[in-house]
């Protein structure tokens, strides 16, 4: 009996993979079969006679009887979405250290052990190489820490790290193993200046650092107190102003991770505006490989509700919802079933990669709603008709141009989606021109191309330029504000010009060559090879941490869908095809000559049209099942794959969500592959 459960607890982790494979495999052999033409009939003649039809793509409407669903679907994600995204509280009123006040001394009203020490930095950082006891330089951060009994000789501490890697999140002093009674504490920041914005000191237990009771996950000792401090400067109490907010560990829930440390760090310095205090000692903003308006938008959260987790993490979260009905719309658009449209949006609603990416305080969230937005909009417009009048098509091609350019001012990588544009709106004009001077031949009444164009084109050249490029310099105003310059066009134009230079400096040359232990290729992320690992915490036999990949459903079936896209557009020349191959090919190919190092969540946006894909083998499965009378059979297959992919997401849920979990579990049960660094 041990040797069977030694054995179920080496492979079992092994039994989801392989299952979840063969039924892929097995949905597609059913799939691809229902398209054949069947048996003893003359279905073969009008599939072999498909070949001759013009290239139209027909737009179905949105229907009252999708209301429903559409607002159900967004809800319940809202709710899900927004439970564990992080705190609502956390320190905000700092201690200042400036010219005026380059070090801090506390007193203890009696001398006490101190066993940990827990301190919550803010703005600025700090970096000095300092020589060690063998007269080697080392590299060192934050603040030096000194205890002391009498006020006059001072024991020399561990550094109190205060780099970029650690600003607004809760941070351990590891204070070296010793039981000297001390009295007095200072402080002293290596460079000014520097944001501390609360301090939390334990006393020892019988000469030990145990303060934590795994069992009831409460301290064993009381922390001091402003009543254990001697009112010597009451401005250093400050610093225990907020001891209700101290946890009892560093989580998800009250911290920064990932780049966070960048993009949130940078909206805060956005929200402090040209106060000289509000730089720290660091540029302003910090975060300047991106453009400005993913982290304008991450601002105003933290305006609305400070700089808490929860604070720069709502609006992250609530474009990751606000995907959602576009989404649905564009795929109701494209299908018009509205089972399709149902089942496609609960997918990518639940799939991984949406899921992490748009409950981290990143911009990534905000450049792939605004590529989803570029595609509807862009559908709705050469599906407009090769005869609708220029006010007809006005609309969709605007605010097409809009979403490009609110995409690009937000991230570069938007640019790669207007490759798909572009080819979908020559091949629309092209197809346009060809088929009014057929009318034309035939002596019919026709809309006159020529001047369809020249509207066409200067309002491309006012949407996706003009207008676009106002609204990206505007954005960097904060830029100038920020660093106290005076707003003027010059100013402005300088910041504006500068930063691209830099820009294109970082992403072409400076990390290039680099290496990053998450890092990974594209031809990885087809396959789900390799997830970055945002956090981990572990604490007895507990386990926190958070990863983002892709759903394996959505990866692996994603992939024969888009292969079944391309067969499906020459075998029975469904165009609608052509627009989903076309959208994904202009998010990966790019990726393909790019040599600075890479990430998966860079596939984010293509996960849109792995999506669309398997909307579209839904879509044509159904066809089929209706034409041969199993439509009831052909429904319940769709609706299985979708129920498999929610499955997989709960499944999942403890490691994209950061919440604590028995170890076993994801180390038992969710490693699928030894490269999942998930745990």
């Amino acid at each position: 009996m041990e040797k069977v459960l030694q054995f179920l607890d080496s492979y079992i982790v092994y039994i989801f993979p392989i299952a979840l494979v063969s039924y892929i495999i097995l949905f597609f052999i059913r799939y691809w079969k229902a398209q054949l033409p069947e048996k003893g009939t003359l279905e073969w003649i009008p599939m072999h006679s498909q070949g001759s039809k013009p290239f139209i793509l027909k737009r179905y409407p949105f229907e009252k009887k999708d209301i429903a669903p559409l607002i159900i679907i967004t809800l319940v994600y809202a709710v899900i979405q927004f439970i564990y995204l992080g705190d609502t509280k956390a320190p905000q009123s700092p201690l200042i250290f400036n010219s005026e006040k380059s070090s801090i001394t506390l007193e203890l009203s009696e001398p006490t052990n101190i066993a940990e020490m827990f301190y919550f930095p803010g703005l600025g950082w700090s970096e000095k190489k300092v020589k060690d006891s063998a007269g080697e330089e080392k590299k060192v951060d934050g603040y030096t820490l000194e205890f002391s009994e009498d006020g006059v000789s001072w024991r020399k501490q561990t550094y109190m790290t205060h780099s970029y890697s650690n600003t607004f999140r809760w941070v351990n002093a590891e204070l070296e193993k010793e039981s000297l009674p001390t009295k007095y504490i200072r402080i002293t920041p290596l460079q000014l200046p520097m944001q501390l914005l609360e301090l939390r000191l334990f006393k020892s237990v019988d000469g030990g650092k145990a303060i934590i009771d795994p069992q009831t996950m409460k301290y064993t000792t009381t922390p001091l107190s402003v009543s254990d401090m001697l009112p010597v400067n009451p401005e250093v109490l400050g610093l225990f102003d907020e001891a209700a907010l101290v946890p009892v560990r560093r989580s998800i829930m009250n911290s920064t991770i990932f780049d966070e440390i960048y993009h949130a760090y940078t909206a805060k310095q956005f929200i402090d505006g040209a106060e000289p205090r509000s730089r720290w000692g660091v540029r302003v903003p910090y975060e300047t490989t991106h453009p400005p308006l993913g982290k304008l938008i991450t601002a105003v959260g933290i305006d609305m509700f400070g700089m808490t987790p929860f604070g720069y993490r709502f609006f992250p979260a609530l474009f990751g919802i606000l995907m959602l009905p576009f989404f649905y719309l564009l795929v109701k658009n494209m299908f018009g079933k509205t089972i399709v449209a149902v089942c496609t949006t609960l997918i990518f609603a639940f799939d991984f990669m949406h899921f992490v990416q748009t409950r981290i305080s990143t911009i990534d969230v905000y450049a792939v709603f605004f590529v989803i937005l570029m595609y509807l909009f862009m559908f709705r417009y050469i599906t407009s008709g090769y005869e609708a009048r220029f006010k007809d098509t006005a609309f969709s091609l605007a605010m097409t141009g809009l979403s490009f350019g609110l995409g690009f001012a937000t991230k570069w990588n938007c640019a790669y989606a207007g490759f798909g544009l572009l080819a979908m709106y020559v091949l629309y004009l092209v197809l346009r021109a060809k088929h009014t001077a057929a009318l034309k031949e035939d002596k019919k009444p026709h809309y006159a191309f020529g001047m369809f164009l020249f509207k066409t084109l200067l309002l491309s050249l006012i949407t996706f330029i003009i207008v676009p490029g106002i609204i990206y310099v505007i954005t960097y105003i904060p830029y100038v504000t920020g660093n106290g310059s005076e707003l003027t066009f010059s100013s402005l134009w300088k910041e504006f010009y500068g930063n691209q230079g830099s820009m294109y400096n970082y992403h072409a040359k400076s990390v290039v060559g680099s290496t990053h232990s998450f890092s990974s290729r594209w031809y990885q992320w087809l396959f789900d090879i390799r997830p970055v690992y945002y956090y981990s915490s572990g604490f007895d036999n507990m386990m926190s941490t958070n990863s983002t990949f892709t759903s394996p459903l959505v990866a692996w079936a994603g992939l024969l869908a888009m292969l079944s896209c391309v067969g499906m557009f020459f075998y029975r020349k469904a165009h609608i095809a052509l627009f989903i191959f076309v959208g994904f090919l202009s998010q990966l190919v790019p990726w393909f000559a790019i040599s600075r190092i890479t990430f998966s969540y860079h596939y984010f946006p293509s996960v849109i049209f792995l999506c669309l894909a398997i909307g579209f083998v839904f879509d044509t499965f159904l066809e089929r099942g209706e034409a041969h009378g199993r439509s009831a059979e052909f429904k319940k297959h769709i609706i299985i794959f979708t129920a498999i992919a929610m499955l997989l997401f709960i499944m999942f849920w403890p490691v994209l969500s950061g919440y604590p979990v028995i170890e076993w579990y994801p180390k038992h049960i969710l490693r699928w592959f030894e490269t999942w660094p998930i745990y």
